[in-house]
């Protein structure tokens, strides 16, 4: 390969990482204005509404993405010692 060799540091890393958190957040159709609230995804794999399910269910599809990148951050560590 002809990265094989590269070195880079946990800074950079965690730069990328944030920035396909980002990538990924809008490719998925989300925005950062009202109208592009994803709204029906409360309503998804339940038979009665709840107001405090659908509120939590309604961030996390909102930022569900970045916390995933969050929690999974430790992994760039994990691999930058090896």
């Amino acid at each position: 390969y002809v990265f094989s060799n590269l070195q880079v540091d946990l800074f950079t890393q965690a730069i990328a990482w944030a920035t396909t958190a980002i990538l990924y957040f809008y490719a998925t159709g989300h925005g950062c204005t009202f109208d592009k609230i994803q709204v029906a995804s409360t309503f998804v794999g339940f038979l009665e509404y709840n107001w405090y399910r659908s509120g939590v269910m309604l961030f996390l599809n909102q930022f569900g993405v970045y916390l995933l990148f969050v929690f999974t951050l430790p992994l760039l560590q994990l691999t930058n010692n090896q």
